[in-house]
């Protein structure tokens, strides 16, 4: 029986593995769900508890403080919870009721800090101005045509296959001239490709922030998943739309795209008119157009 509770826990690892990094509170707040039941039939064990922060540190999610503060209380619960077994019946409950409350105040701050801040404040910019898209293949491939049909704005397509935060400075001038009202930054993905570190893509991204900022633009940023079942810069993204006050489009958009392909399922189970994308990552026009209604979502007159 000891076995079949560390086989369901490894599993519970496995499983977790495919969750959306945007999801990751909830998955964790599931497992505590069931962790609790098992409590309470004083049948829950150290490994299921344990589970989860094991789980976590594989996914790599964003480190912050209220994660680990979290991370800590499941630890220090795995032992309390093991340790009250020995204790009499009134005291034995006791420690568990207190030890749950805990236990879940912490993930609910953590999920509150997960999901906060990322709507940015929004700037005058220029009414007139354009929406500018800028970024990689994923912008290239349309969706910047598709946005126009659902914002009043008119919108400046900077889309171009393989392009860095490199090139993107490049084009920087060239943006702030036009005088945006908002700037999509989609870009990142090829400076991780192509061997560049965290730290200096860190930096370039501030300074194109910084410079569409400082003309009044608006700007919101894509979060691009750089790993399938882990993300190595997973927090890059989240760490400067924190910093800077800017909207967030989670990484779940562009992961809809890989899950909705014919590369792994639900995507190479369905009809190919159900996919939002025919090679693994770049959308068709179905794909396109999600984009297009996601990114409209988070301009303040697409709300």
């Amino acid at each position: 029986m000891r076995y079949l509770k560390l086989i369901l826990a490894l599993l519970t690892i496995a499983s977790g593995l495919l969750v959306f990094p945007n999801r990751i509170p909830e998955f964790a707040g599931l497992w505590l769900v069931w962790c609790s039941v098992r409590n309470f039939q004083d049948r829950l064990t150290r490994f299921e508890l344990l589970a989860i922060p094991a789980w976590l540190a594989i996914k790599w999610p964003e480190p912050t403080v209220a994660l680990a503060v979290f991370v800590l209380v499941v630890v220090l619960a795995s032992v309390t919870l093991g340790r009250s077994r020995d204790a009499s019946q009134v005291s034995r409950s006791g420690r568990q009721l207190s030890c749950l409350l805990v236990l879940w105040l912490s993930w609910a701050v953590w999920l509150a800090h997960h999901h906060s801040g990322y709507s940015g404040s929004q700037r005058t910019g220029n009414p007139d101005g354009p929406v500018v898209c800028l970024g990689d293949s994923l912008t290239d491939f349309g969706y910047p045509e598709k946005l126009g049909t659902r914002i009043p704005q008119p919108i400046a397509d900077f889309g171009f296959n393989g392009y860095t935060t490199t090139d993107g400075l490049k084009l920087a001038p060239d943006i702030v001239a036009l005088n945006p009202h908002t700037v999509v930054i989609e870009l990142g993905g090829h400076d991780y490709k192509n061997g560049e570190s965290r730290s200096q893509t860190e930096v370039k991204m501030r300074e194109l922030i910084l410079r569409f900022q400082e003309c009044g633009a608006n700007v919101v940023l894509v979060e691009i998943p750089r790993g399938f079942i882990n993300d190595p810069w997973y927090g890059l993204e989240r760490e400067q739309a924190r910093s800077h006050d800017l909207a967030l489009i989670p990484d779940t958009m562009i992961r809809r795209l890989i899950y909705w392909s014919p590369i792994i399922p639900p995507g190479s189970l369905v009809p190919e008119a159900s996919r939002l994308s025919r090679d693994g990552l770049h959308p068709n026009d179905a794909g396109n157009q999600m984009m297009a209604e996601t990114v409209a979502g988070y301009l303040d007159f697409g709300r």
